[in-house]
């Protein structure tokens, strides 16, 4: 009765069971279940051993743990199971020794978890990469290490990366991960190296042309891909390829390859597509810090070369970050007295107050043009300037920039002019000035009152100029050439 029993809960039960030699490790029974389940048939299972149904790898670690039971030990553990299609998925496995006609045996019974191990693994690789993605500071540290991440934490044998060439409009391969033990990884890496990818060739391009993950179940059946070869060789099975994208398309691929057949997983390519353009987003992090540097380098050669004087100083305390050659030649100072220090610890202000009331209005209207300023140089040399200023944001801190176009030796024309201008005006003598074809130029008030005509008739004549006849209180006009400039004085 026992024994019948026996029979029909083992013979009966959903989840697959068989007993084996411990010493020999040969199948000496399989119910129905463990032969749906691994696509073996009955005697293919009385033919084979233990180490048969998982990775080679795995049946030194798997005869230890065996070893180490004693008859009344029950052995708990997860392993990887390989069916006959090739197909590898994770097994609890709960065995008990049992006595078959005087050999010992054990009975196992098997939980398939590849599913929750599945999750599990999705987890780790999605913190995996979590983590290398924040502490990367480039995408030349970011791929290869995520690609390592994704391997590590999904078992994956190897991983490469194939970076978009824009100057050929190919991809080349630019890094690979290896699990140990993997065989003939140079032979691999051989194979890979120097090749050209273009849209829709092999896995690499039919990625990069879909723009979306694709799972190879065997790559044995996928001649059109050319690894059918590359698969026997290398004892590569299944393979997984997923884009990275950055805001201009596709700049790279990564590919993956297990030594075992894997059944396409829906979540993990959904988890791919999601790891990809987070890395993706580091790779258009750096397109736009080298424009940026670019950018600061351009700005930097034409700051240095411009001829006029300018200069670099924090918002936040005034302080000099930088300064031209002709800002410095103005204000007669040494670059090394300048950066570091303010304006105003310089002295270079005549009036503080003028400082703080355009720090005022650059607050208002965010920026200042031209405003007439008196600064000092080091010699203590008063220099009038029109200074214009500019909010900048440099190095990650924000700056602004300083013009200066020295007007002091316009000024002071100006201001000469100006006297000059009020000495001819309020003269009591006839001063005019006159073109090289003769047309009044200025005509003062001693001319309009020697000569009796306004300014405005004086210079609206075009045929008739005003001379001097040697008569002082004479009023005539003359079609004789005249002097540019002439002075008369009434008697």
């Amino acid at each position: 009765m026992e024994t019948e029993s026996y029979r029909l809960l083992f013979e009966k039960n959903p989840l697959p069971m068989w007993v084996f030699d411990l010493e020999t490790l040969r199948f000496l029974d399989v119910n129905d279940a463990a032969v749906q389940k691994y696509g073996y048939s009955r005697s293919e299972f009385l033919a084979m051993t233990l180490g048969d149904l998982g990775p080679k790898e795995d049946v030194p670690r798997l005869r230890e743990a065996l070893g180490r039971l004693t008859p009344t030990d029950r052995m708990i553990g997860i392993w990887r199971n390989r069916k006959k299609d090739g197909t590898v998925f994770d097994a609890e496995v709960l065995s008990t020794e049992v006595t078959i006609l005087t050999r010992r045996a054990r009975l196992a019974l098997l939980n398939d978890v590849t599913e929750r191990l599945r999750g599990d693994r999705h987890r780790a690789t999605e913190i995996g990469v979590t983590r290398v993605l924040i502490d990367a500071k480039s995408f030349a540290e970011a791929a290869p290490q995520a690609i390592a991440a994704i391997c590590q934490a999904e078992e994956w044998a190897l991983g490469e990366v194939w970076l978009y060439d824009p100057a050929a409009s190919v991809l080349r391969l630019d890094g690979t991960w290896h699990a140990p033990g993997l065989r003939d990884v140079h032979g691999i890496e051989l194979a890979s190296a120097g090749l050209a990818i273009r849209p829709g060739v092999g896995l690499v391009g039919r990625v990069w042309q879909r723009d979306s993950p694709v799972w190879i179940r065997d790559l044995r059946e996928e001649e059109e891909l050319g690894w059918v070869e590359y698969s026997e060789r290398f004892g590569l099975r299944s393979a997984v390829g997923f884009p990275i994208r950055a805001r201009s398309g596709v700049e790279a691929v990564a590919v993956l390859f297990s030594q075992a057949i894997r059944e396409p997983d829906e979540p993990l390519l959904d988890l791919l597509a999601d790891i990809g353009s987070r890395i993706g987003q580091i790779f258009e992090r750096d397109k736009v810090e080298a424009s940026r540097r670019a950018s600061v380098e351009a700005f930097q050669k034409a700051f240095h070369a411009s001829p006029v004087p300018m200069a670099i100083s924090s918002l936040h305390d005034g302080r000099f970050v930088e300064a031209n050659l002709q800002f410095l030649r103005l204000f007669g100072f040494e670059r090394a007295e300048v950066v570091g220090r303010s304006s105003l610890e310089l002295e270079m202000w005549v009036d503080q107050q003028e400082s703080r009331v355009l720090g005022e209005r650059l607050k208002e209207r965010g920026s200042i043009r031209d405003a007439e300023v008196q600064v000092r140089t080091k010699a203590g040399q008063v220099r009038r300037a029109l200074m214009s200023i500019e909010y900048l944001d440099l190095r990650d801190q924000p700056t602004i920039i300083t013009t200066l176009v020295d007007i002091t030796e316009f000024v002071g024309a100006r201001e000469a002019h100006a006297r000059l201008a009020a000495i001819v005006q309020s003269s009591e003598d006839a001063v005019f000035a006159k073109s090289l074809t003769g047309e009044i130029l200025t005509w003062n008030a001693g001319a309009e009152r020697m000569y009796g005509y306004g300014s405005g008739t004086a210079r609206s004549s075009s045929s008739w100029k005003p001379c001097g006849s040697g008569r002082t209180d004479a009023r005539s006009w003359s079609p004789w050439p005249c002097p540019h400039s002439e002075t008369a004085r009434a008697a």
